[in-house]
């Protein structure tokens, strides 16, 4: 499904039901793909929603705005979108442009009952 964040449409793949949410973040040059059998797993027990990040797979291809900044606010905007109150972020770590997921989390405590 495709969910508008702020000024872009990102495709989003949602299983699963339940808290926390667990939000799945691809490493550069991924896709929403890369936690397939991990989400296939998961989602007995657990809402799991993988989102391609902006310029990858079927997300909007902006000309500019791939910091590291940008691609924490855009988690925060797709869990906004998405209603999420808890979630848990998970992170391929392939490459170091998964530095987003840091930023996310110092910005924006989350904290689960």
């Amino acid at each position: 499904m495709q969910v508008k964040a702020g000024e872009l449409s990102f495709n989003v793949v949602e299983t699963g039901a339940g808290e926390p949410a667990l939000l799945f973040l691809h490493y550069w040059g991924g896709s929403a793909r890369t936690w397939n059998v991990v989400t296939s797993e998961l989602s007995a027990d657990f809402r799991c929603i993988a989102y391609d990040q902006r310029g990858w797979g079927h997300s909007d291809i902006p000309q500019e705005g791939y910091s590291i900044r940008d691609l924490a606010l855009d988690a925060k905007r797709i869990a906004e979108a998405l209603h999420l109150r808890h979630y848990v972020l998970a992170v391929v770590v392939r490459m170091l442009k998964t530095d987003h997921m840091t930023k996310l989390v110092e910005r924006h405590t989350m904290k689960i009952e």
